[in-house]
């Protein structure tokens, strides 16, 4: 599903339709079968909201992604990209502290993004 969304290949209204699809069954798995959700599925639907700018469930899916998988970068990133992308310094800062007292090793990329939001 994924894989068509992020073309961008729908008209707009199809486009959060089959987003809000992708949710529903995130959230079924969430609820039901939560090891089912990788973490490439976290980053998709996390990817599709924002780009929606539905930011509030990105926030949510965002959250969930790192109670689940804590030990992976990744969910570090979604929600420094979401807080970086919302002007929340706050909330990136917050992130970021739980990153650097982490033992999770951090790539160039989140070092840039890092870096940007700090001048």
């Amino acid at each position: 599903m994924n894989h068509m969304l992020r073309q961008n290949v729908f008209t707009k209204i199809e486009q959060i339709d089959y987003v809000a699809q992708m949710e529903q069954l995130c959230e079924m798995l969430f609820q039901n079968a939560r090891s089912s959700l990788t973490e490439e599925c976290y980053e998709a639907l996390i990817g599709r909201v924002m780009e929606l700018k539905e930011y509030e469930k990105a926030e949510l899916w965002g959250n969930r992604f790192f109670e689940q998988y804590p030990r992976l970068l990744s969910p570090y990133k979604v929600r420094l990209k979401l807080y970086f992308e919302t002007g929340n310094k706050e909330k990136f800062f917050e992130v970021f502290s739980q990153l650097k007292e982490s033992s999770v090793a951090v790539d160039n990329k989140t070092l840039e993004l890092i870096r940007m939001i700090q001048q």
